[in-house]
């Protein structure tokens, strides 16, 4: 049998070379698949794959300025190999902001590793549409601006062994720049060995939006937020997170949020119980919450544990949303200042255009509480709940209250209309909130056992 081969030079976008450097782009495949790299040159223009098989080979360099996506697979395949072609080595992925990997009706897959990809803007990797898909193995991730790491809009993306990080250093006040993002009907699922960690302000580590739209992990996922007002989860529009029993939020920022519910109903069990949410931040900056649902929103969970210096509101609803705590929780409330959350103010968390990105309104509330429940129809239900209190700052275990909000902190009226049962200050503002009490128990500078 005779096999048939082509030679394949992607000139687009390469400098004026000699032919010593051109030969090193160019493979044989057979017919109807095709190569590029390796590096020398730097590969400048996009990877525009429509059909067929493409393959990156090892050591190839693809950098792309402005608004350029360095790939765009819009059918066939995409195949990121490091151990592929003559030179077998590292690759690497930079766009500015522009997209590194976007499958646009195609499929993506990196099989073998070795992959760096670097982002400002744009985001790292991209599955847009239905019929979109990126398979990855062994990915650095980093993004330095407002694009995100891993996106999902109507598209799946698997990823393992992948390394998400923010570092919010592009400029001085970076947003955004979150961590996982599934949108549109889009599914982003985490294996073994994936990380997140983020700084940029109001990033979202793991974020779904709309009906349909889900993150899934099937390990312990590592997800660390060093940002100010960062939220761990945050669920929009139906979206839904599924996260391991057992496992642990790390915040280390101020104003910071570990679980947001936005019009979205979360039931038992969905988000994964025995969740751990610290709120590291001892800089005595703005308070953060562990647990807000607002527009609406409902939150069912169990055995949930919200502790750590900066940690102002154990659980905290607003206007006709819920949160319902069972089993054993348990909340350490030690935060001087009030604690602030975070309300999604775009349509959506992510659009395929990673510079034009979401935006979230502040929202702020006193007193320092374990229990929160602040605006007509607020509730919060407690089941089995421990509460230890040890700010000074008119802190309470458990309120009731009116209003909420920066209305709150301007006027100070929560004090009005209340009464106190017992040293963890339980407070009620007449037709405004309700709090359902069972088995709820409150430790306030050890005064109440």
């Amino acid at each position: 049998m005779r096999m048939m081969y082509r030679w394949v030079v992607p000139t687009s976008g390469l400098p004026a070379c000699g032919a010593a450097s051109v030969g090193l782009l160019l493979s044989s495949l057979p017919l109807g698949a095709q190569t590029v790299g390796p590096s020398p040159p730097t590969i400048t223009a996009t990877i525009n794959v429509t059909a067929g098989t493409t393959t990156v080979v090892g050591s190839t360099n693809v950098a792309t300025a402005g608004a350029a996506n360095a790939s765009n697979v819009t059918g066939g395949t995409l195949v990121i190999d490091s151990l592929a072609g003559p030179l077998p080595g590292a690759i690497t992925f930079q766009a500015l902001n522009g997209n590194a990997l976007q499958a646009n009706g195609g499929a993506i897959t990196v099989p073998n590793g070795n992959l760096s990809i670097l982002t400002q803007g744009g985001h790292a990797v991209l599955a847009n549409g239905a019929t979109s898909s990126a398979t990855l193995n062994g990915v650095s991730i980093t993004t330095t601006g407002v694009g995100a790491g891993l996106v999902a809009i109507g598209g799946r993306i698997d990823a393992t062994n992948v390394i998400v990080n923010n570092t919010a250093t592009a400029t001085p006040t970076i947003s955004a720049g979150h961590g996982a993002i599934a949108e549109g009907g889009g599914t982003v699922n985490l294996h073994s060995g994936t990380s997140i960690t983020t700084a940029a302000f109001n990033s979202v580590g793991l974020g779904a939006s709309g009906a349909g739209r889900r993150v899934i992990a099937d390990v312990l996922i590592p997800i660390t937020m060093n940002g100010g007002g960062s939220m761990e989860i945050y669920l929009h529009d139906g979206g839904q997170v599924s996260i391991l029993p057992g496992s642990t939020l790390q915040m280390n920022g101020t104003g910071n949020v570990g679980i947001g519910v936005d019009n979205t109903a979360v039931a038992l069990g969905t988000i994964g119980n025995g969740l751990t949410v610290n709120l590291n931040n001892a800089s005595g900056g703005p308070g953060s919450t562990g647990l807000f649902a607002v527009n609406g929103g409902s939150l069912n969970i169990a055995d949930v544990t919200v502790q750590g210096p900066n940690a102002a509101a154990g659980a905290w609803a607003r206007n006709n949303s819920s949160i319902t705590l069972s089993g054993r929780s348990v909340i350490t409330i030690n935060s001087e200042q009030g604690p602030n959350a975070y309300v999604l103010q775009t349509a959506n968390l992510a659009t395929a255009a990673g510079p034009v990105g979401s935006v979230f309104g502040l929202v702020g509330a006193i007193p320092v509480s374990g229990l929160l429940a602040q605006g007509a129809g607020a509730l919060i239900t407690s089941t089995g709940t421990t509460i230890t209190v040890t700010s000074s700052n008119g802190a309470a275990g458990v309120d009731a209250g009116l209003g909420g909000g920066r209305h709150d902190r301007q006027h100070d009226h929560h004090n009005r209309d209340k009464r106190i049962w017992h040293p963890c200050r339980f407070q009620r503002h007449r037709h405004r909130a309700r709090f359902a009490r069972d088995d709820l128990r409150c430790r306030r500078r050890g005064a109440f056992h």
